[in-house]
């Protein structure tokens, strides 16, 4: 499944970050989206699968993340 737009969200999104900070990514998938547990990344990186988030979360990332990547439609 491919990812259709991501944001980069949390700390990193908001300048609020510190050395030890994860770097948090939210991305939405067209199709079957992955189980977050199901992508290999550093473990550093944290991914939320927007795919069936709560609505909050989401509308949170949407507001404050900044989009770092979409496909065209």
């Amino acid at each position: 499944s491919v990812a259709v737009f991501a944001y980069l969200h949390g700390s990193r999104a908001t300048n609020t970050a510190r050395p030890t900070s994860d770097i948090d990514i939210a991305a939405y998938f067209g199709g079957h989206p992955p189980k977050a547990f199901d992508v290999l990344l550093p473990a550093d990186i944290d991914l939320l699968v927007l795919n069936g988030a709560p609505l909050e979360l989401a509308g949170r990332v949407a507001l404050y993340g900044r989009l770092i990547g979409e496909t065209d439609p």
